[in-house]
């Protein structure tokens, strides 16, 4: 598991790496008709890996980090497969 969140880690920093500079930041207000989303317990670093490799929204991404003890392998899973 160790591996594969490391993995997981060097993936996301490759992303990043690549994405463009010129892209607006991402607004943190939810969007219409999206509840806010209860953040407490979970890391934004996680919450934001989880959306960029997973490609979901903010409150799937907490929603699953939350369901899976904040393991980021199995959430990205749980979100992927």
């Amino acid at each position: 598991a160790a591996a594969q969140a490391a993995q997981a880690q060097q993936a996301a920093a490759a992303a990043a790496a690549q994405a463009p500079s010129s892209l607006e930041p991402v607004s943190e207000e939810p969007a219409g008709g999206e509840e806010p989303v209860d953040e407490e317990g979970v890391e934004a670093k996680d919450i934001d890996l989880v959306m960029s490799q997973a490609g979901c929204s903010k409150a799937k991404a907490v929603k699953a980090l939350k369901e899976n003890d904040n393991d980021l392998v199995n959430a990205i899973m749980s979100l992927t497969t």
